[in-house]
C-alpha cells in the first residue's frame, strides 16, 4: 500500500533514503533544543548576583550606573541590569617595614561591588545563566555600562 514493488514509499522515495532524512530531521531538532534553549524558559528565575572587585580606578567606579547592562566578556551573553553599586576604600595587601602582610588602602582607588539583576535558575553548585554556570569564587571580565572590569562573582541568591 505504502510500499510498492521497487520499493519506493508511495512511489516517490526510496525507503532507505527516507529513514535517513527522517535521522537528518530528528538529529538537527534534537541540536536545535540543545543549542538554542529550548525549555529553558519555565525554570528561570530573577537572581540577585552580586560581584565584586578589591581594587580599581575612582574614574572607573564613576561609570558604573544603576539601569547599566551587566554583559559577560568570558562567555559573551548578556546577564542583566545593574541594581546596585557600592564603593568603598580599596583593599590592597602589602609588606610592611617588619615583613608582615597588611591590609591597605591606595589614594585614587577604590573597591566596588556591583549588585545585578539576572535571570538564570540557582542550582545546587551556583547558577546557571544561558548554559554557563557561574558559582562564588568565579573569576570573570564583566561589563557594566562604560566599564571593564576583571572581577570575581561575590554573592548568588533568588529574588524574593
Amino acid at each position: 500500500m505504502f510500499i510498492d514493488k521497487k520499493g519506493k514509499l508511495f512511489g516517490k522515495i526510496n525507503i532507505i533514503d527516507f529513514l535517513i532524512l527522517v535521522i537528518l530531521v530528528a538529529a538537527i531538532a534534537i541540536l536545535g533544543v540543545k543549542f538554542l534553549g529550548g525549555g529553558r524558559g519555565t525554570d528561570a528565575q530573577t537572581l540577585q548576583m552580586k560581584f565584586h572587585i578589591e581594587e580599581i580606578d575612582t574614574w572607573v567606579t564613576e561609570n558604573v550606573k544603576v539601569g547599566d547592562a551587566l554583559y559577560d566578556g568570558t562567555y559573551e551573553q548578556n546577564l542583566g541590569v545593574v541594581t546596585n553599586v557600592e564603593t568603598a576604600p580599596s583593599k590592597t595587601w602589602g609588606l610592611n617595614a617588619d615583613g608582615q602582610y597588611v591590609l591597605s588602602s591606595r589614594d585614587g582607588y577604590k573597591s566596588m561591588t556591583i549588585t545585578g539583576e539576572v535571570l538564570g535558575t540557582k542550582t545546587d553548585v551556583g547558577a546557571k545563566v544561558g548554559g554557563e554556570l557561574y558559582g562564588v569564587g568565579h573569576s570573570m571580565v564583566l561589563y557594566a555600562g562604560d566599564a571593564k572590569l576583571y572581577l570575581r562573582v561575590q554573592d548568588i541568591s533568588v529574588k524574593e
